[in-house]
C-alpha cells in the first residue's frame, strides 16, 4: 500500500512560533489569575490586572484560531472571526501590502478575489505563518507546486 506523493496531502499551516506564544500565554494567564484573586481579597480595584487577562486571552485565541490549509481544490484560511474557503482560480496574485498591524515593514500576501454572489477582495498574510522567509520555507515550496500561476511574473521577488 503506498503513502501517495506528499503533493496529494493538504498542507496545514499555524502561526509562526505557535508554540512559544501558548506556553507564554498560559503562564502569564495563570499568574494574572493569581494576581486578580489577591487583588480582589485585598479589596483593590483590579483593573490592570484585568486588562492583561483579556489581552492574553485574545493573543491566546488568535494564536490557536488562524491556520492556513492548503490542498488541490484550493485553500482554507481561518482567522478568529471566520474561515475562507477558496478555489485556486479565485487566488489572484502575491503582493506586499502595508498592514495597520505592520505599518513599517510590509508583508507579503495573497489577494483573493471572491466570485459572486459574495464578490469581495481578501488578503491573506503569509510572513505571520512563514515570517519574512516563508518563500524558502515548506510554505513556498507547497504553494509553488500547488499554484504556480502565483509566481509567475512575481514581483514581490524583488
Amino acid at each position: 500500500m503506498s503513502m501517495g506523493s506528499f503533493s496529494s496531502y493538504p498542507g496545514v499551516y499555524h502561526v509562526r512560533n505557535r508554540t512559544r506564544v501558548i506556553v507564554i500565554t498560559v503562564i502569564i494567564l495563570t499568574l494574572s489569575f493569581f494576581e486578580l484573586f489577591n487583588v480582589v481579597k485585598a479589596h483593590s480595584p483590579p483593573v490592570f490586572t484585568l486588562f492583561w487577562i483579556i489581552f492574553w486571552s485574545f493573543m491566546l485565541l488568535v494564536t490557536v484560531s488562524r491556520r492556513l490549509v492548503i490542498n488541490e481544490e484550493g485553500l482554507e484560511y481561518s482567522n478568529e472571526a471566520r474561515t475562507l474557503r477558496v478555489k485556486w482560480s479565485e487566488v489572484k496574485y502575491i503582493e506586499k501590502r502595508r498592514k495597520f498591524v505592520n505599518l513599517y515593514f510590509p508583508t507579503e500576501g495573497l489577494v483573493i478575489r471572491t466570485d459572486l454572489p459574495d464578490a469581495k477582495e481578501h488578503f491573506v498574510d503569509l510572513t505571520q505563518f512563514g515570517g519574512a522567509l516563508w518563500r524558502t520555507k515548506p510554505l513556498g515550496t507547497v504553494l509553488q507546486m500547488k499554484a504556480p500561476h502565483l509566481f509567475k511574473n512575481d514581483s514581490a521577488n524583488d
